[in-house]
């Protein structure tokens, strides 16, 4: 229920929880990760997609190919993420921008932070040839320090 959902859960949990099951040459979180998509997308937009990933804040989250196949961690992955939206008062999906820049951010971090022989793998072959986020500089993150989810989360609520 959108009552339960608390923006300081949602920052510590994201600034917890690692990207790609922490697979990375270094660590990436969610909430690294959801900085980075906000940044990508029109400033109507960034709100929600600093939020895309929040369920992940309550779920433990799978990995997209297993995930893929479970249509009921799905559906309750969708009633999580609805709450939250609900609680933020943004409309209950989200918006292709955000799911495209998203799939980008994705894209990127995979062959900017994955090892070679994980990036070769068939399980990724739908997204070859999408362009990367070129000006990104994960060695050196403004997004990596805690605190700063939750503090551009409450600056965008406003």
């Amino acid at each position: 229920h959108p009552d339960d959902i608390l923006a300081s859960d949602i920052a510590h949990h994201l600034e917890q929880t690692m990207r790609w099951r922490g697979a990375t040459s270094r660590p990436l979180t969610v909430a690294e990760h959801s900085l980075y998509v906000a940044m990508a997308v029109s400033r109507e937009n960034m709100l929600v997609a600093l939020l895309h990933d929040a369920s992940e804040a309550y779920l433990a989250d799978l990995p997209s190919p297993v995930k893929r196949h479970c249509a009921s961690y799905r559906s309750i992955e969708a009633v999580v993420l609805g709450a939250i939206l609900e609680k933020f008062n943004l409309p209950p999906t989200l918006p292709e921008e955000v799911l495209e820049a998203d799939f980008r951010m994705a894209c990127t971090e995979k062959v900017r932070l994955l090892p070679k022989n994980v990036q070769d793998h068939p399980k990724w072959k739908h997204m070859e040839g999408v362009p990367i986020y070129e000006g990104i500089d994960f060695d050196n993150s403004i997004f990596d320090k805690p605190g700063v989810y939750l503090e551009t989360l409450e600056m965008l609520r406003c």
